[in-house]
């Protein structure tokens, strides 16, 4: 089982610039962008959720279609959802087996699903 240092070491090790501000939570900022991704360790579980923008208020049935089209094709780790009004892209891992190279493929992957779809969501916003 994977602890809170044992994480920690794999973001310094990724890099990554990060803060901690209590135990088993840890938030980073995405490249380019100004999101932030905040881990939340609670064994067995690793749970990553970066809150994306608010809900639009026009096009939703487009914009829903959009995120469930991406969910079934595009997104590795985890999923668009709702949380209230905010869209979130969350994903979770267990840290019982969890390595390095899998903590980084999520991160690097939900990173890269936002660079690539932060530029079509901008459109549900004219």
């Amino acid at each position: 089982m994977k602890t809170n240092e044992d994480i920690e070491n794999y973001l310094l090790k990724m890099g990554v610039h990060f803060q901690s501000p209590e135990e088993g939570l840890w938030v980073l900022r995405l490249e380019p962008s100004d999101l932030m991704l905040v881990l939340k360790h609670e064994q067995p579980i690793l749970e990553f959720m970066v809150s994306v923008s608010k809900q639009p208020q026009k096009d939703l049935n487009a914009f829903y279609h959009q995120l469930l089209e991406w969910n079934a094709t595009e997104v590795v780790h985890g999923a668009y959802g709702l949380i209230g009004d905010k869209l979130v892209m969350t994903t979770a891992l267990q840290t019982e087996n969890l390595d390095y190279n899998e903590l980084q493929a999520a991160i690097e992957s939900i990173e890269m699903q936002l660079q690539t779809h932060y530029p079509e969501l901008k459109k549900f916003y004219k």
